[in-house]
């Protein structure tokens, strides 16, 4: 069966094509990896690469000595579709909590992301800073004329207060961000690493990593 119009599939095949597919005890069954491959060519797909971890999907198993891994989920795509999506990337990204790493497909990782419209976060009235923030900004919008009536000195009010609550924002909880970026970064390292060459000081660290990343999580979660 061959389709002449582009197509991708995406997701969990619970197959391999290829014997380095697996890390820890028995072989891939080579009846398994003929019978998958065939399959591939038989729809005129093929595999479309990755950026990240080498495997993805872990038995997680709490010694590292018994642990398997193997890449079970992928990309396929046909040539039309490669063709039409030529500058495509598929990304294995960190593993928090399912046995599964997660994987993301970009059609143009150039692609420009429109700026986040502002939105009033829940955090924010954590911090006893927040009210006399507030407070002061919408005082100091006494720039505007007297003359305006209170209707139009609104919009001056809340671009003004909007401005301010955004640096303080920024300073307030935008290490938050930070430190979510840099310990996704140093897990997908560490996975990376483990799936290289495996070894109790690394399995060690990404509990710790995964450990701090889940409470950085749970910061976020009240945005």
């Amino acid at each position: 069966m061959h389709i002449s119009l582009p197509w991708v599939l995406l997701g969990d095949f619970n197959e391999m094509i290829s014997n380095d597919e697996k890390l820890g005890e028995l072989l891939v069954n080579r009846t398994c990896i003929s019978t998958f491959r065939n399959c591939m060519d038989n729809c005129g797909l093929m595999d479309l690469g990755f950026h990240g971890p080498r495997f993805t999907w872990t038995n997680k198993s709490p010694c590292w000595q018994t642990t398997i891994k193997e890449r079970l989920d992928r990309g396929l795509g046909n040539a039309e579709w490669a063709t039409l999506f030529p500058s495509m990337e598929i990304h294995h990204l960190p593993r928090v909590k399912s046995n599964h790493f997660p994987i993301l497909l970009s059609t143009d990782p150039r692609e420009w992301k429109p700026p986040k419209p502002f939105r009033f976060e829940q955090i924010w009235l954590t911090d006893p800073t927040f009210p006399t923030l507030v407070d002061d900004s919408w005082k100091a919008s006494k720039q505007i004329p007297s003359t305006s009536s209170s209707l139009s000195k609104f919009p001056w009010h809340l671009d003004a207060l909007i401005e301010h609550i955004q640096s303080w924002n920024k300073n307030h909880f935008g290490n938050l961000f930070q430190c979510k970026t840099r310990l996704l970064a140093r897990l997908c390292g560490i996975q990376v690493a483990l799936a290289r060459n495996p070894s109790p000081f690394l399995y060690s660290l990404e509990n710790q990593l995964t450990q701090e990343y889940n409470t950085v999580l749970h910061q976020e979660y009240l945005f």
